[in-house]
């Protein structure tokens, strides 16, 4: 079995050293490794590294150079140009790495079922703080129905998609942020089979300088959130939309500008687990209920 790792990197150098050596750490006789770095625009010594470990590890490492286009734009390159050849393919971060034994967990784990999306929880870091994030409840494995797909946490890390669900993804938007929520979910809706395994398959490094999650609440920042919940609301995944209006600086600059998101139905948390479910019900009822408006289609 073949897998492809996609490391999309600009100016993290320092810390892409951490993502490639998690990789060599979970090489396994069970699956053939080729790892895409790609490049966006970094003025660093990212490519001096790169070349550096080339020239140590056994499995295949590439590198690609490309003008700067944020997040969404990398996943293009990487489907426009056919890079990715696995059978399975993953996106890590530069500065995330993989758990020890998660390649081969999912090379098990497909040996014995046709699926098309393996989701592993993960670990997410900030500063001396990690704590486990359970994707789905603990006891959920098999997910098709629509609803019960989706999920607040909709971090790449940990998401191995099969190949020609991968290169059935819509194009994303780019020199925009939070492409990676649409990523997401765009793949939860396509695929037909989805396996969940109760094990952190990553370390996913919080509010790092540099990521979306740290970028100041501008005008600019504000259209990206505001975009992504509207692409999201399209995708029939209008519980993920209602997420990120947990952020309060959001909130406030949709009560400022005085906008509602339109919705084409209720709000239903079935497919969450209990906790979540109770959770995003008492707040969509206190604070956000006030964002959004159904939207009536006419006969």
């Amino acid at each position: 079995m073949k897998i492809s790792v996609i490391i999309s990197t600009y100016n993290c150098g320092a810390l892409i050293v951490k993502a490639l050596c998690s990789l060599v750490s979970n090489q396994t006789p069970a699956c053939e490794l080729e790892v895409l770095v790609i490049d966006d625009g970094s003025i660093d010594n990212t490519r001096q590294i790169i070349k550096k470990f080339q020239a140590k590890v056994s499995f295949t490492l590439k590198y690609f150079y490309k003008k700067n286009g944020n997040w969404g734009s990398v996943i293009n390159y990487v489907k426009e140009n056919r890079l990715a050849n696995g059978d399975w393919i993953t996106v890590l971060d530069s500065d995330d790495t993989l758990k020890p034994n998660t390649l081969n967990k999912l090379a098990n784990l497909v040996e014995k079922a046709d699926y098309d999306l393996v989701v592993f929880d993960y670990t997410k870091c900030w500063k001396k703080i990690k704590l486990k994030i359970h994707t789905y409840p603990t006891w959920w494995k098999n997910m098709t129905r629509e609803l019960q797909k989706q999920t607040p946490f909709c971090i790449p890390l940990g998401k191995f998609l099969k190949r020609n669900l991968f290169y059935k993804l819509p194009k994303l938007k780019e020199k925009v942020s939070f492409q990676d929520a649409l990523y997401t979910a765009s793949s939860l809706k396509l695929a037909k089979k989805v396996r969940h395994v109760n094990q952190s398959g990553g370390n996913y490094h919080f509010k790092r300088a540099g990521n979306s999650m740290s970028i100041p609440w501008n005008i600019k920042r504000f259209s990206a959130e505001l975009d992504i919940c509207k692409d999201l609301i399209r995708l029939n995944a209008q519980e993920i939309a209602l997420v990120h209006l947990l952020r309060q600086q959001f909130r406030v600059q949709l009560k400022e500008k005085q906008i509602q998101l339109a919705v084409t139905r209720d709000f239903n948390f079935s497919g969450f687990s209990w906790y979540t479910r109770c959770f995003l019900w008492m707040v969509y009822q206190t604070m956000l209920k006030r964002y959004f408006y159904l939207q009536t289609t006419k006969q």
